[in-house]
C-alpha cells in the first residue's frame, strides 16, 4: 500500500478503509488548490495542503475550526498504526501522506513561509529547551 503511494512524485494520498477496497490510491489531478488563491504556491502545491482543502474541506465538510479542535479528526505519524486504527474499527477512515520533500522544506523556508500544521515530522527531535548562540570573533 506504501509502495504505491511512494512512487507517486506528489498530490496522492492513500485512503484505507474499514471494508473493500480496503486500500485506494487517490490522485489530485486539479491545476490549482481550491480555496487557496491567496496562498503562496509553494504552499498551495503541498500534498498536506490539498488533502486539507480539497479532502477534508470540500468533500468532507469540515471547517478549519474542526480540524484545530482535532473534531473528528486525529493525526498519527505511523502508517501501521493508521492502519491498525481502522481494521480494529477505532477509525472510519485513514489518509496516507508521502512525507513533506526536504527540497520543498528548504524552498518554503528559504522563501520566509511557515510550513503548515502537521506537514512535518522529524526523527530524531531535538532535545527540549535546546538554546543555540551566536558567537562572533572579536
Amino acid at each position: 500500500m506504501q509502495h504505491s503511494l511512494a512512487r507517486q512524485k506528489g498530490r496522492a494520498f492513500g485512503l484505507l478503509l474499514p471494508h473493500k477496497p480496503l486500500y485506494t490510491l487517490l490522485v489530485y489531478k486539479g491545476r490549482t488548490t481550491p480555496g487557496q488563491a491567496d496562498m503562496p504556491p509553494l504552499l498551495a502545491a503541498l500534498d498536506v495542503t490539498i488533502l486539507h482543502a480539497v479532502i477534508m474541506r470540500r468533500i468532507l465538510q469540515l471547517s478549519e475550526d474542526d480540524e484545530e479542535r482535532k473534531v473528528f479528526i486525529d493525526y498519527e505519524k505511523d502508517a501501521g498504526q493508521a492502519a491498525r486504527a481502522v481494521s480494529e474499527g477505532n477509525a472510519q477512515a485513514a489518509f496516507l501522506l508521502n512525507a513533506t520533500r526536504i527540497d520543498q522544506l528548504r524552498a518554503i523556508a528559504e522563501a520566509g513561509y511557515t510550513m503548515p500544521q502537521k506537514s512535518t515530522y522529524f526523527y530524531p527531535k531535538l532535545l527540549s529547551g535546546l538554546v543555540m548562540y551566536s558567537f562572533k570573533e572579536g
